[in-house]
């Protein structure tokens, strides 16, 4: 089974649960702080020490989180990650960061470092199959049992790209977000080239941020 958010593209996309590093202006503080005291309650003793291992792990990125110590801790939270996810996976995403920036603060030196939550344990209504698979889950998070019959290559999709302008030497950035972010509206998906003075820009391919995309 995997997990995806399901979106109103004709083709059924999964992605990561959050990609790249998420504005703090972009998450809900009473989501966060809501997640935030899950995450230090004695009900997420496991997760905690997952987190921990993650967090001294430099290659490890995705912290699993089990849906059923959610919903024994807080009913409605567990309720509102299901049927809420673009809100409450955003949330969760930048409470790991927070987390792992006050275990090991060198995690975080790279400051396109990203960490991903992801969720396993029961479903309900939401564990569902292709052929149960409807326009009622349309932004909800659900489990899906199938067999994948064809997919595409993982391909990168820019997540952010940085450009300089030799002219004026200063860098710019743009973010970049379809109908499967979490977070955030869809923006123009134009690729600058010129800056609003007319000035040549050139892409630090070194610094722009992808993720993985793939269409199953």
């Amino acid at each position: 089974s995997f997990l995806a958010t399901v979106c109103t593209t004709g083709a059924f996309k999964m992605a990561d649960v959050g990609v790249a590093p998420i504005a703090q202006d972009l998450v809900d503080p009473q989501k966060l702080a809501r997640i935030q005291q899950y995450i230090e309650s004695d009900a997420a003793d496991e997760l905690r020490a997952k987190l921990q291992k993650m967090a001294q792990d430099a290659g490890e990125r995705r912290l699993v989180a089990d849906i059923d110590d959610i919903r024994e801790y807080d009913a409605q939270l567990a309720h509102s990650v299901l049927n809420e996810p673009r809100e409450y996976v955003a949330a969760f995403n930048r409470a790991l960061r927070d987390q792992v920036q006050h275990i090991n603060p060198s995690a975080l030196k790279d400051p396109r470092a990203s960490f991903q939550i992801g969720f396993t344990g029961t479903f309900g209504r939401n564990h569902v199959t292709p052929r149960t698979l409807s326009s009622t889950m349309i932004n909800k998070l659900v489990c899906i049992d199938g067999i994948v019959t064809k997919c595409s290559l993982v391909r990168p999709k820019v997540v952010k790209s940085v450009h300089y302008c030799e002219a004026t030497s200063r860098t710019s950035e743009k973010e970049y977000r379809d109908a499967t972010a979490l977070v955030g509206k869809p923006t123009s998906s134009v690729y600058p080239t010129k800056d609003d003075a007319d000035n040549l820009l050139s892409t630090e391919y070194g610094l722009c941020i992808y993720k993985d995309n793939q269409v199953v």
